[in-house]
């Protein structure tokens, strides 16, 4: 993939996670997706890292630089 297709697919995630929608993440993040930081693994993890996120921080909107 190019820097600009990696860049899109970012841009949607955050985009998705801003929107929390997370029937969405299921076309963004693979499978085998790894959080190295929190040892989450999978869609599912990655799922649970969000609601985590929306979970301690409600009002929290990640900003997107362009």
């Amino acid at each position: 993939m190019s820097l600009e297709e990696n860049k899109a697919i970012i841009r949607k995630v955050m985009e998705t996670v801003n929107k929390r929608d997370l029937a969405l993440l299921d076309e963004l993040i693979a499978p085998d997706y790894v959080d190295a930081t929190l040892q989450l693994k999978g869609l599912k993890g990655f799922k649970q890292s969000v609601t985590l996120l929306y979970e301690g921080f409600p009002d929290i909107m990640r900003p997107l630089m362009t």
